[in-house]
C-alpha cells in the first residue's frame, strides 16, 4: 500500500484544535499520513500504529529518513490494545485521524488475494467500529476524530459515531460531471456543534485538477497534472 490518493487527501485536510501537541494516526500503512500530519502542525508530535509488521517496517524507514524523525513515532500494534493502554496511562489526543479499511464483509466486493492488501483494505476485525467506540475516551474534550471513506458508508459510519458529534462532512467527486460522490471526508468532536456540509471537485471538466483540490495538495506534490 503505497502513497494513496486517500491517504494524502485526508492528510491535506484533516482538522485539529488550535495548538495540538499530541496526534494518533491509526492504521498508518506506509506513514505518509502521518508525515503530511507533522508538516502541517510543526507543534504536535505523531503516533503512527499498524497491525501489519511490514507496514511498520517500511513506515519506520520513511519516518527516519525524513525532516520530521523527532515529531514521529511508529508502533506496531493494534488499534484496541493501543487504545486500551492509552486509556489506563490518561493519554489523550488533539487530533485523531484514520484511513481505515474500507470494504464491510457483508458487501460484495471482493477479498484481496494478497493477505496484506486484505488487512489494508477490509474491515474484517471490525476497526471501524473499534474507532468509534474507543476514540471519544482518547479525544481531548476540543480534539477532533478525522476519516476519509467510500461514500457508500457514511449512513454507516453516522450510525456508528454514538457519543461523536458530526463537524464536517465533505463529498468528494472525481469530476463535476459525477452524480455521485467517490469518498468522503468526515470529522467528529465531542462537544455538540452544527455541521457543515460541502463538496470538493477533484478534477474540472476539461481534465484538469481543480483548484480547490490543487490549494489541498499543493504544499505536499512538487507538480500536480
Amino acid at each position: 500500500m503505497k502513497v494513496g490518493f486517500d491517504a494524502c487527501l485526508l492528510g491535506s485536510w484533516a482538522p485539529s484544535p488550535p495548538n495540538a501537541t499530541r496526534m494518533l494516526d491509526i492504521g498508518t500503512g506506509t506513514g505518509v499520513l502521518a508525515l503530511m500530519l507533522a508538516q502541517r502542525f510543526p507543534s504536535a508530535t505523531l503516533t503512527a500504529i499498524d497491525i501489519d509488521h511490514d507496514s511498520v517496517r517500511q513506515a519506520s524507514e520513511n519516518v527516519a529518513i525524513s525532516a520530521f524523525r523527532s515529531r514521529v513515532s511508529v508502533l506496531h500494534s493494534a488499534f484496541e490494545l493501543f487504545a486500551r493502554s492509552a486509556i489506563r496511562s490518561g493519554t489523550l489526543f488533539h487530533a485523531i485521524v484514520s484511513n481505515p479499511p474500507y470494504f464491510q464483509p457483508s458487501t460484495q466486493s471482493l477479498l484481496a488475494s494478497d493477505p496484506q492488501r486484505a488487512v489494508a483494505r477490509h474491515d474484517s476485525d471490525g476497526l471501524l467500529r473499534q474507532i468509534f467506540t474507543l476514540t471519544p475516551r482518547l479525544l481531548t474534550p476540543d480534539g477532533i476524530l478525522s476519516l476519509i471513506l467510500p461514500a457508500e458508508l457514511q449512513s454507516h459510519a453516522l450510525s456508528l459515531a454514538n457519543s461523536l458529534n458530526l463537524i464536517s462532512c465533505v463529498s468528494v467527486f472525481t469530476s463535476p460531471r459525477r452524480q455521485s460522490p467517490k469518498r468522503i471526508l468526515l470529522s467528529f468532536s465531542l462537544a455538540p456543534s452544527a455541521p457543515s456540509f460541502s463538496r470538493l471537485d477533484v478534477r474540472n471538466a476539461d481534465g484538469s485538477f481543480s483548484s480547490d483540490y490543487s490549494r489541498l495538495l499543493s504544499p505536499f506534490y512538487l507538480h500536480l497534472s
